[in-house]
């Protein structure tokens, strides 16, 4: 049952984050694909936080960016992350932080970030 799977995903989310982090970006879908489907056994509480917290990270290394591209990188990584969570998270409440942390990317010098 999906129930026994999300007890555990206070453990393997935050692996699999850390796994997603550590991956060259063309290595990353299947791990982005796996978080999106534990995601959904997730309690959502705990999701929640999640998705705040890595919410919370990219404005970090969007404020730090400063143009390098190490910085660019790593909000490329979280906005995957992000991704992968979006669709198990209660839109109403998360869609509109996730607007706002996005919207500034949009004009982003670097086209990558700003199709993600």
């Amino acid at each position: 049952s999906l129930d026994a799977i999300g007890v555990y995903a206070k453990n393997f989310l935050p692996l699999l984050f850390n796994l997603h982090q550590a991956e060259p970006p063309e290595k990353r879908a299947p791990i982005q694909e796996a978080i999106g489907a534990y995601a959904t056994a997730a309690p959502p509480e705990m999701l929640s936080d999640f998705f705040k917290s890595v919410l919370r990270k990219l404005l970090e290394a969007a404020a730090a960016a400063d143009g390098a591209q190490v910085s660019t990188d790593m909000q490329g990584s979280l906005i995957e992350l992000l991704i992968a969570l979006t669709p198990a998270v209660s839109a109403k409440e998360h869609a509109p932080l996730l607007w706002r942390a996005s919207r500034p990317n949009l004009s982003h010098p670097d086209a990558a970030l700003q199709k993600k």
